[in-house]
């Protein structure tokens, strides 16, 4: 009896001993699903669908980019929130998932429930005006927007995105007031200021890249840190003395931030070995966009500080923040 007492002993006790096998070994054991909050064929779709193909070049598995647009990318967004912590659902996200926390009631999600696994690149905005006198450089833009405060329109895209909150941060820092006009998209928005019905409009480097030739139309600054490798001729607004126009249309991959750890480092470290690729940079380049100089730690924090911005503009035009 004291035999069969010790051996059961002892036989539970080694259990004890197994080597622990991580889930990060075993995983990816089947197809992991990318949700894009775009429809197919745009570039921010095409950018994702390239870097599913490195992931799934690296991981072994089938990385399959499934089309979830609608409602300020928040459809997506609480797609993959109700999606299992698992590493198997991971979201692209853009800085529509930052917009819909102030310009949504109700988004269904915060900040704090995806972790970063990896940036695919950004593109900054660039304010494009007529090409006439008064737009010669951003001073002169500057002098005639003060001198006409009040009689003048802008476009925006939709009536609480990004644009609202440049707009509203330019008007702020250069003392002037202009009346946000809200459009449907880049191309109309465009046609507008063709048209004369807006002075200017701020569209994303990327798409002001294939207006190149259009020379009714000049670019007085960008919203970046830096100056764009597209425009290099091009000042930012913090060199014309405009620190807080800033903003960046920036993508990249989330996942839940409660999925194990060891699943988000693979992750992470597979993104990494993906952005660094001759052929992820030669995507960002057809696509006018350009790559992030950072790994998934910094793209973190650059989220988290786009957001702080967000939230502070958007309390100034008594939006909602959650």
């Amino acid at each position: 009896m004291m035999k069969c007492k010790f051996a059961i002993a002892t036989a539970v006790l080694s259990l004890g001993f197994l080597p622990v096998v991580s889930q990060a070994q075993s995983y990816p054991d089947r197809p992991i699903t990318v949700i894009v909050p775009f429809t197919p064929g745009a570039s921010t779709d095409n950018l994702t669908r390239a870097a599913a193909k490195g992931l799934q070049d690296i991981l072994g598995q089938p990385v399959i980019v499934r089309n979830q647009p609608g409602a300020g990318t928040s459809i997506a967004t609480n797609a993959a929130l109700r999606a299992d912590a698992d590493g198997y659902t991971i979201l692209m996200q853009s800085s529509g998932f930052m917009t819909s926390l102030y310009g949504m009631k109700n988004p269904g999600y915060k900040m704090s429930d995806f972790n970063a696994i990896g940036a695919l690149g950004y593109t900054p905005f660039i304010m494009l005006a007529q090409n006439e006198d008064y737009a010669k450089s951003l001073e002169t833009f500057v002098d005639y927007l003060k001198s006409n405060t009040g009689k003048l329109n802008v476009a925006t895209l939709g009536e609480g995105g990004v644009h609202v909150l440049l707009s509203n941060a330019f008007q702020k820092e250069a003392g002037f007031k202009w009346t946000n006009i809200p459009y449907k998209g880049g191309a109309p928005a465009m046609n507008a200021l063709l048209a004369g019905d807006v002075v200017s409009y701020s569209a994303t480097v990327s798409f002001a890249t294939s207006q190149k030739g259009q020379d009714r139309i000049t670019p007085l600054a960008v919203t970046s840190k830096t100056r764009s490798e597209f425009f290099p001729d091009i000042p930012t607004f913090a060199e014309k003395g405009y620190p807080g126009v800033y903003a960046l249309a920036d993508y990249g991959l989330i996942v839940r931030s409660d999925t194990p750890d060891d699943i988000q480092k693979k992750l992470r470290d597979a993104m990494a070995k993906v952005m660094n690729s001759k052929e992820m940079k030669e995507v960002l380049r057809n696509l006018g966009m350009e790559p992030f100089d950072g790994d998934a730690t910094a793209y973190e924090k650059q989220i988290n500080e786009f957001a702080e911005f967000y939230a502070r503009e958007a309390k100034a035009l008594n939006m909602p923040v959650n």
